[in-house]
This record gives C-alpha cells, sequence and structure tokens, in this order.
C-alpha cells in the first residue's frame, strides 16, 4: 500500500468534518474507522472491529 503525505504551508484547516473506514486494516479481516480531528489536524482511529 502506498500513500502521500501533503503539508499544507502554515494554513490550518477548520470546519472540516470526515471519517472514513479502512478494510483489512491493520489484520486481514478487521476493519478500521477513522476520524478526523481538528485540533490535532490529523485522522484518529475510532475503532477497529473483527
Amino acid at each position: 500500500m502506498s500513500f502521500r503525505v501533503t503539508a499544507p504551508a502554515g494554513e490550518f484547516l477548520v470546519g472540516a468534518s470526515k471519517s472514513t473506514t479502512a478494510t483489512d486494516f491493520p489484520t486481514p479481516g478487521r476493519t478500521t474507522t477513522l476520524i478526523w480531528q481538528q485540533s490535532q489536524q490529523n485522522f484518529a482511529i475510532e475503532s477497529v472491529v473483527p
């Protein structure tokens, strides 16, 4: 799996919200839900289900 990291040039993202799921992560058969945390400017793990 590959991904791209983008760093904003001094901007702070406000008012955005997003949640997404990653299937077979961190291991096959598990699903991880990620949510955007504005204060951290990063995604955090909300849940992992078998």
